[in-house]
């Protein structure tokens, strides 16, 4: 229904997502990673993908920093500009 009213993302966009996601995975080896949105800025529009790393954390160098993991760090940030480029992890809080 979204798709006949032109809300979402064309067949060509959608693939180009499923590729970026499938290739960030077996970058960073995430684990159920997902699409998390777009954001619309006036220079770039930045794509958003969730994820949950399966590594651990190195040491981090703020003592009151939550680790991996835990409350607000649950999840990790990844963004790009371009679906066909690199993602960018964002840090923690």
């Amino acid at each position: 229904m979204l798709e006949l009213a032109g809300v979402g993302w064309s067949e060509n966009g959608s693939f180009l997502i499923q590729k970026s996601l499938k290739r960030l995975a077996k970058v960073t080896g995430a684990q159920s990673l997902k699409f998390f949105g777009k954001i619309l800025c006036t220079d770039n529009d930045y794509f958003v993908a969730q994820g949950v790393l399966s590594e651990a954390e190195e040491t981090s160098k703020n003592p009151i920093q939550e680790a991996r993991g835990v409350a607000a760090n649950q999840s990790v940030f990844w963004v790009t500009h371009d679906l066909r480029g690199d993602w960018i992890q964002l840090p923690d809080v």
